[in-house]
């Protein structure tokens, strides 16, 4: 059945979502083998949101604004992803706060080029350890665990667990959705990719989707004042936390905390919009 709308709700993108939060979980075995594919699953998302967007929206003029963004967006993706990456990474300062909140919104859209470069390569700086050259946040906190690149990792681990409180508080206030919302939720979990939640949020929730945003500030204040790295290779996905991490129960404590967090302050913010 189809949807006439006159104030454009997008919930009916939550399944499409949900599904592609599935996908999430093929796309991060991929970059476990190393076979980037983050802009194959971004083409992916596009096409099966403009999909239901052109059968759920009666409005032409809607769908041609929907089908004009995501033409630019794709193109901007294939051909132009890679060149912003370099540029913010040759004009941005390597700081921890800026660096999670250009991420977090790149990250809504599926670009995921900037945190490859600055977790990869030399472009998140490089040191000569016992004669060997390591590059990247991800292998100078893998050599020195509390060295400063240590802290991007771990704001981004704490962020995880913050955005899959937020997520969760969702189903108080969409219980038609609530399955779709529980498999955003446990993807994120699994996955560590924050894509599908945060462009769900962009989408259906925007004043949450801007507190999410804010998190990822928060989640680097958090992690500084936290005495020890959490450390993954590919993403934060809870099996890669706890793979690398010296301290389980600090990690769990943590992450019940992030999530509580997340959890309350997004319900007291929807409470507050009513």
């Amino acid at each position: 059945m189809k949807l006439s709308l006159k104030k454009y709700d997008y919930g009916f993108l939550m399944k499409p979502i949900a599904f592609l939060s599935l996908l999430t979980a093929v796309n991060y075995l991929l970059n476990l083998i190393k076979i980037e594919a983050d802009k194959y699953f971004a083409i992916v998302f596009v096409l099966i949101v403009l999909w239901f967007v052109f059968r759920y929206i009666k409005s032409w003029v809607i769908k041609t604004i929907w089908f004009i963004f995501s033409a630019i967006y794709l193109v901007f993706l294939i051909v132009f992803s890679e060149k912003l990456a370099l540029l913010l990474t040759s004009y941005l300062p390597k700081n921890l706060y800026l660096f999670s909140a250009v991420n977090t919104v790149l990250k809504t859209f599926g670009l995921f080029d900037y945190e490859n470069l600055m977790f990869q390569s030399s472009e998140g700086g490089a040191r000569l350890i016992k004669g060997d050259l390591i590059c990247g946040f991800v292998n100078l906190s893998e050599a020195n665990p509390q060295s400063y690149s240590g802290l991007f990792l771990s704001a981004e681990a704490i962020f995880t667990f913050c955005l899959c409180g937020i997520c969760i508080s969702k189903i108080h206030y969409d219980r038609e959705h609530r399955s779709e919302i529980l498999i955003m939720a446990s993807l994120l979990l699994l996955t560590g990719n924050p894509a599908p939640i945060l462009f769900m949020l962009f989408i259906t929730d925007k004043p949450v989707y801007y507190l999410s945003v804010l998190f990822a500030f928060l989640s680097c204040v958090a992690a500084g004042l936290a005495d020890r790295a959490f450390l993954f290779k590919v993403s934060p996905s809870v099996f890669e936390l706890l793979f690398n991490s010296q301290t389980k129960i600090y990690l769990f404590a943590v992450s019940i905390f992030a999530f509580s967090v997340g959890y309350y302050l997004s319900r007291l913010a929807r409470e507050k919009l009513k």
